[in-house]
Parts: structure tokens; sequence; C-alpha cells
């Protein structure tokens, strides 16, 4: 059962206390029966020239301020039926062109939104417009969390998450295991772990990311990095018959001034001791 259906329920049952109620307001005395006050507040009739599309709205716009002022003074089950019905054309356009969540959850957050305008919003501050105060209330509430909901929808949490890989760590075959004998180890086997994509930098490029990325280490060990990643660069070009006949002056490791310097713990975290 949708709330379309609970609120019609709920106006079958307080049917007999809003004919003994609505005399006590004359903006309600067209409306003698709950029903006919229902189909003024939800019901647009087709074809409407402009004139009376504009009337509609004031008219509808005086009984939300009624309703408004009643509910925020009683706050009992008939006054709080009555504003929510009120804001039934408002629940359509949710259904219809908001986006973010599925349908069900579309609603629940604005009904949440508009029950908390409906409490605070001042009846008596511009009037005419009271239609258009509570939407744009409620829209401000509302739509911050739709575009939640979307980024979580977007997450996938229906799914399990072992079988989806994260994206955002790169998987074991992207790295080169990098064993060099460590001066910041006392002269022990240490590994490094270097992206396999770096082999595709061009030297100095190479030479700037373990610059950067090992400057915790000594000079010795940067260089011995960069010289294994040079040997696997020039080795992988040469199975792919693009081996580089000239030869070159083989690239200085940056100085130690240009990197900054680091204590043993983030030594140890740069190298691992090779098992």
């Amino acid at each position: 059962m949708n709330f379309d259906d609970r609120l019609a329920l709920e106006h079958e049952r307080l049917a007999p206390a809003y004919a003994e109620r609505f005399a006590q307001h004359p903006a309600l005395a067209a409306y003698p029966t709950l029903p006919a006050l229902v189909a003024k507040l939800t019901r647009s009739p087709k074809r409407l020239s402009k004139a009376k599309v504009a009337r509609l709205r004031r008219e509808r716009a005086a009984l939300l301020c009624v309703l408004l002022d009643a509910y925020q003074q009683r706050r009992d089950r008939l006054s709080e039926a009555l504003v929510l019905t009120a804001t039934t054309p408002m629940r359509e356009i949710v259904r219809r062109r908001f986006t973010g969540a599925d349908g069900e959850e579309r609603e629940g957050l604005f009904l949440a939104g508009v029950s908390l305008v409906l409490a605070t919003v001042d009846p008596r501050n511009k009037p005419e417009k009271m239609c258009g105060i509570v939407w744009m209330k409620t829209k401000k509430r509302v739509s911050p969390k739709l575009r939640k909901e979307k980024a979580w929808a977007e997450v996938g949490v229906d799914v399990e998450a072992d079988d989806v890989p994260d994206e955002t760590v790169p998987g074991h075959e992207e790295y080169l295991l990098i064993d060099i004998a460590s001066e910041a180890h006392g002269g022990e086997m240490a590994r490094a772990r270097v992206p396999v994509d770096v082999l595709d930098l061009p030297v100095r490029r190479i030479q700037t990311y373990v610059g950067r990325q090992f400057g915790c280490l000594p000079a010795s060990d940067r260089r011995a990095i960069f010289e294994r990643l040079r040997g696997l660069q020039k080795r992988g070009r040469k199975l792919e018959g693009k081996a580089v006949t000239r030869t070159s002056r083989r690239p200085e490791v940056a100085p130690d001034s240009q990197t900054r310097l680091r204590g043993p713990v983030e030594n140890a975290r740069a190298l691992e001791v090779a098992s």
C-alpha cells in the first residue's frame, strides 16, 4: 500500500471530524465535505486558460495557509492529513521529474523534508506564494539527499564486495618488485615496489620518480633502484625488437638536497626487507 492509498483511508476516517470543524474557517465554507476539499487541493482540470490557472493557484495558496495555521496550532491527525493532502501536486512532480533513487525512496525523502517545512514555515509571510515557498524550501532539503543517493547507487551496494575488485588499489600484477642491497637496512636485501607503468616513462622521468618516491632513502639505494628499473626497461625493449644501440651517459640520481629527509620508520616503509 503506497502513501496515496494510506492517505485515502485517512480521509475516510476523518471525514466526520472535518464535517464538524469546517465551519470554523470561512475559507473552508465552500467545501462542506472532505472529498470536495481534497478535489480542490489535488485535481487540476485540463485545458485551463492562464487566467484560470493563476486563480486556481491563488485559491490553493489561500487554503494551504488556513490548513497550515490549523496544523501548527493543533498538530492533530486531521490537520496533518489535510496539509499533506495539499502537497499532492508536489509529490507528483517528485515522482515524474526527480532522479537519484527509486520512486519509494524519493517520495520518502520528500515527505520527511516537507514535514519539517510544514511545521516551521510562516503562513502569514507572503501567503499568496505559500505553495511555491513550501516547494522551494522542501526542494532545498531533498535535492542534496537525492544526489547522495545517486552517488551510493553507482557504488553497487547490492553486489558482494569480494566479487568486485577495488579499482582504487592496483593489483599485484601491476607492480614490479625490485630487490637491492640496501644501505638503509645495513646492507641486507630489501625490496621496493614500483608500478609497472614507470617502465614506460622516459629516462629523466624515471629518475625524477625514484628521487621523489624514495627520497627518504640514501643516495646509493636510490641509485640501485634506478639502475634496476633502467635495466628492466632496456630488457623489455630488446624483447620487443626496439633496442636502442646508441649508448648514453648514465644519468645521475638527484642529490639529497632535492629530496625531503625522513626518519628510519619511513625508510622501512619505502623498502621491505626481503625474506
